[in-house]
């Protein structure tokens, strides 16, 4: 019974993720496709909408050719205001993380979707030693392509990975700080609750941009009432050394909260000091306007 509990909180949790995860593609123009890249979550904030996912994945070198999917199997084009730390790929910066708020006119496209609300944000969590963290999103590999009746469908499966905080002795080892990111364990199998029957975990190649969620327990009331938290970002895949990194939600809503003076937050300051980087800035008519001159350098907020 407790193992049949197990897996119904986990479906019910996941139920809830999928529901505010979209995938992210970059269209590729001469041949009428588009090319998977990964994932993002939606925030709704007092009556905004954000996109939240990794900069390596949306940042204004690639964000006038990024699409999310819409209803009817529609391509949505990302029309707001972003502000991204990418800075290049080789950069070799950890902060890694891209924030686009939505136009208005462009909730009327995302429908489809029921994203995360602020009582289901957490910051300042405290790591717990239990497997109490689900890493789900659309990895680029899911992404499939059909062609029916001269249409082209596009479905993606997603990636499900109940896992566990890393040690200290691992964020200091591996130049990551725990202020900042979260190190979740990777594992190349799996054993089924209840059972001595080992699987082999899904490979995560493309993780980036998913959600790293915190259940907090595995009972019959979190069934009917699933509770799940954002807690992070998934921004860097280290299956060989078996550890998974996302950079922690404190960082976003901070950033969330002093650029955008409206958004009034119920949330708690983050404990810690942290610095998130340069964040670049800019406005989805800045983007095309750089694009078609060929520039590559959008306004800079520190």
């Amino acid at each position: 019974m407790a193992g049949h509990i197990f897996h119904r909180v986990v479906n019910s949790a996941m139920s809830r993720v999928i529901a505010a995860t979209m995938v992210i593609s970059k269209q590729v123009r001469e041949y009428n496709d588009i090319e998977g890249l990964g994932s993002g979550i939606l925030l709704k904030l007092n009556g905004d909408i954000f996109l939240v996912t990794a900069a390596h994945l949306l940042n204004h070198e690639n964000w006038h050719l990024l699409t999310i999917p819409g209803d009817n199997n529609s391509l949505i084009t990302l029309q707001g205001e972003l502000h991204s730390s990418y800075l290049t790929q080789e950069d070799g910066s950890n902060i890694d993380f891209s924030i686009l708020k939505f136009y208005p006119k462009m909730h009327k496209y995302l429908s489809r979707y029921t994203p995360f609300t602020e009582h289901e944000i957490m910051v300042n969590h405290p790591p717990v030693s239990g497997d109490n963290y689900l890493v789900c999103g659309f990895p680029f590999r899911k992404i499939k392509k059909e062609i029916k009746e001269g249409v082209i469908i596009y479905t993606a499966s997603p990636l499900i990975l109940l896992t566990y905080n890393v040690s200290p002795k691992r964020y200091q080892k591996n130049n990551f700080s725990s202020d900042t990111h979260m190190l979740v364990q990777f594992q190349q199998k799996l054993q089924a609750f209840g059972s001595e029957v080992f699987t082999r975990a899904a490979n995560p190649t493309g993780v980036s941009g998913s959600g790293l969620y915190f259940i907090p327990a595995f009972d019959e009331a979190h069934v009917i009432n699933p509770r799940v938290s954002v807690i992070g970002i998934m921004i860097e895949n280290h299956k060989d050394k078996g550890f998974m990194v996302a950079i922690r939600i404190e960082p976003i809503i901070e950033v969330i909260r002093n650029t955008f003076p409206d958004q009034n937050l119920n949330l708690d300051h983050p404990k810690q000091k942290f610095h998130a980087g340069t964040i670049y800035k800019g406005d989805y008519t800045t983007n095309q306007h750089l694009s078609e001159q060929g520039e590559k350098s959008p306004p800079i907020e520190e």
